[in-house]
């Protein structure tokens, strides 16, 4: 599943170590998820939804399907 972390990471001036932080996270799993080489556990994907306040089908995604922005 891919994912639009760090385009809404960096839309929000955010760093990948403030962004750990902020969802409980360590700032190298962070890098390894924004190049989608990490599957991340449900309760991730929901706290970094809530904290950028964009909804699921938003942020994350299946390769080949086409995103709104």
């Amino acid at each position: 599943m891919k994912n639009n972390i760090k385009k809404y990471r960096i839309w929000t001036g955010l760093s990948q170590r403030q962004l750990a932080k902020a969802i409980g996270i360590s700032a190298g799993e962070v890098r390894v998820i924004e190049n989608n080489k990490h599957q991340l556990r449900e309760k991730t994907r929901v706290k970094i939804c809530e904290l950028f306040g964009v909804n699921y089908d938003q942020m994350f995604y299946n390769e080949g399907e086409i995103i709104n922005e």
